[in-house]
């Protein structure tokens, strides 16, 4: 295991291994508030960013004013994402909030089972 690898489960990412010891690894959650991901809306290809809450939702903020975005839309890793690779399941849109500023924003639930995970797969990952 090595520091970038990506941490998927069953529905779709859970992180990025941060460090590494003989007998530990450490990884960033997705769900942590520090964690932001480049992503996209699987559907219309609407491109952002998307941000943890600590919870099983994270905000998705959109690059474009009027992103074409409605509930129940996939949202997968982008190729802006430099951490992941393209086109990893990440979550599903809850809702939307395009008044919102600076950016129109989306509540996506995360795919993963962040709260109760109790194994996880690590991809290599050459960032």
């Amino acid at each position: 295991i090595k520091k970038g690898f990506v941490v998927m489960a069953p529905g779709g990412v859970v992180g990025r291994v941060v460090s590494v010891t003989p007998h530990t690894s450490r990884a960033l959650l997705i769900s942590d508030p520090t964690s932001k991901v480049g992503a996209v809306i699987s559907r219309s290809r609407s491109m952002g960013f998307l941000g943890g809450q600590g919870t099983n939702r994270a905000i998705m903020q959109f690059f474009d004013k009027l992103p074409n975005v409605r509930p129940g839309d996939a949202v997968a890793t982008s190729s802006v994402s430099q951490l992941f690779p393209a086109g990893l399941p990440l979550g599903r849109v809850e809702s939307v909030i395009l008044d919102k500023s600076p950016a129109p924003e989306a509540i996506i639930e995360l795919t993963a089972p962040m709260s109760y995970l109790e194994w996880v797969i690590i991809h290599p990952n050459d960032p």
